[in-house]
């Protein structure tokens, strides 16, 4: 039936119908405005078919008003189809129109959280600034440099933290919603930085703002604060972090909810181990997918790609890594693009292969961030590739540079990445490198803990008292399996193995083929023949 009806008269038809569905909504039009979009939408494709420009100049305004409204209700619920009616927006909007910063601002959200080009969501983000403050309109100002600092962060720039403290400057003025929704990103970047403390402050001040200003519990505050108490030890903050993401669930915030569920996933990871932390992953990204957060769905892969090499498997990592660096630099999200460059040159040098150019990338990306927090974890793939190759003197330099720098707190770079570090320095023979490496560590949380017993029977190993060393990786060994951390595991096995071997004692055979079968297991060549070595020495002090 609707086929049989003349475009123009179908055109006319869905005017109709959305001006009954306007009258009928009154004050409650937002409830309707996918289907006055649609209505609109249809009728102005209708009127250009037609050639009806009359029409079309009246119900241009309409469609793309619906367009903004309803691609504003879909993001967090649907990322794909509020891109859709944003794209939409933006081609009928003229720049000279008011609302045109506002609907930059939305598409900039929706094309990030769909994992496109995140530079031209930053280009876009910086023009509907310049418009609002032309406005006068400091409050949509602030939110979109809010949004500005997160997609600088991706981008690896330095000023994200920068962009967001100018946000809350702006919004300080005149308190609300927004002036919330700011501190609660200064908490994120703080967080992000790692500055737990820092980040612990700024989500106390958004909850205590919107209580004091009668608002509801912000959820993303809240969760932040579990977080990063959490981090500090205080593991009461996992009640903050279930209740928070019960709150932006309900509040139909799924990409919020969709980053609260990955930094759950990380923090699953430091205080239970890889394999806890690849689960929650895989939840994370089941949740962004549902609604089309393409951006987060890559972000928990990659940085889930951690957890795998972490449990020892690497040919599932390697896969991962493949199918994601591609779409990582396309949308020029350079810090997960940097955390699987790191990963990538973690498993080439364990599988003998060589990893410089992974790992140089990845150092080069953590340098142009200017955040001290990201080099620790380029180093922990740069150092071994460098070893790898015999350039001594450019490893002991960054680890150098690490030992200096101020991030040996943070649990989620630092401590995952002290162990191999600290094997590297005592490649080196450098006890002085190592302590400084391991120097306030604190041993708050359990890969924290486990990563210190670690060092302590590297340390114990170089002073030449192999006995108490092969006691002390013995425990480390047992610790990290434990933890489901099977890297971790198969090298203090071959490390026991080993003192045990200087030692003269024929156990050492023992650690020395489980830590072989491990190794077998992660494709790691060198290492196996590292363990057929000791293998045979110790058969001969048992023969």
């Amino acid at each position: 039936a609707y086929a049989q009806i003349p475009r123009a008269q179908r055109a006319s038809r869905h005017l109709a119908a959305a001006d009954w569905l306007e009258a009928k909504a009154g004050e409650r039009v937002e409830d309707l405005a996918e289907v006055l979009a649609y209505h609109t939408g249809e009728a102005l494709t209708l009127a250009e078919a037609t050639g009806d420009t009359t029409l079309q100049a009246t119900v241009t305004p309409r469609a793309a008003r619906y367009a903004l409204l309803a691609g504003e209700r879909a993001l967090g619920l649907d990322t794909d189809k509020a891109l859709g009616l944003l794209d939409s927006a933006r081609a009928l909007t003229p720049d000279t129109d008011p609302s045109f910063p506002l609907v930059l601002l939305r598409w900039a959200d929706a094309d990030m959280q769909a994992g496109r080009q995140q530079r031209d969501a930053a280009a876009a983000l910086a023009q509907a600034v310049g418009l609002f403050q032309a406005q006068g309109d400091l409050l949509h100002a602030g939110e979109t440099l809010s949004l500005l600092s997160t997609v600088h962060w991706y981008l690896g720039e330095s000023d994200s933290l920068a962009l967001v403290e100018q946000a809350v400057a702006l919004l300080e003025p005149s308190p609300g919603p927004g002036l919330v929704a700011a501190i609660a990103q200064v908490a994120n970047n703080r967080m992000v930085s790692g500055a737990p403390r820092e980040a612990v402050a700024a989500a106390e001040r958004a909850l205590t703002l919107s209580d004091q200003l009668g608002l509801s519990v912000p959820g993303r505050a809240l969760g932040i604060r579990g977080l990063n108490r959490c981090t500090l030890g205080d593991l009461d903050g996992l009640t903050d972090t279930e209740q928070a993401l019960r709150l932006l669930v309900a509040d139909g915030k799924g990409r919020d909810a969709a980053v609260l569920m990955h930094n759950l996933a990380i923090t699953r990871g430091y205080l239970e181990g890889p394999a806890a932390a690849v689960a929650a992953f895989e939840e994370a990204c089941l949740f962004a997918q549902a609604r089309g957060l393409t951006e987060m769905a890559q972000v928990a892969s990659a940085i889930s790609v951690g957890a795998l090499v972490q449990a020892g498997r690497f040919d599932e990592a390697l896969t991962q890594t493949d199918l994601l660096l591609p779409m990582l630099h396309a949308s020029s999200n350079r810090l997960a693009e940097a955390e699987l460059l790191v990963y990538h040159a973690v498993v080439l040098v364990e599988r003998g292969q060589d990893a410089s150019e992974p790992a140089e990338q990845a150092l080069q990306i953590a340098r142009d961030t200017g955040e001290p927090i990201h080099l620790a974890n380029a180093v922990w793939g740069r150092v071994p590739a460098l070893l790898a190759t015999g350039d001594t003197a450019a490893a002991r330099t960054l680890l150098d540079e690490v030992a200096n720098a101020p991030t040996h707190d943070d649990p989620e770079f630092y401590a995952r990445a002290l162990t191999a570090l600290a094997r590297a320095a005592h490649t080196l023979d450098d006890p002085d490198l190592l302590a400084r490496l391991a120097a306030d560590v604190p041993d708050t949380l359990p890969v924290q803990q486990h990563a210190l017993a670690t060092v302590h029977a590297i340390q114990t190993e170089q002073a030449g008292d192999h006995a108490q060393a092969a006691v002390l990786h013995a425990d480390a060994a047992s610790r990290w399996e434990q933890f489901t951390a099977v890297l971790e595991r198969a090298h203090a096995l071959l490390a026991q193995g080993r003192c045990l071997t200087r030692t003269g004692d024929p156990a050492a055979d023992q650690p020395l083929r489980r830590a072989r079968d491990l190794f077998e297991q992660m494709g790691a060549r060198p290492r196996l023949q590292e363990c057929d070595t000791l293998i045979s020495q110790a058969s001969k002090l048992s023969s």
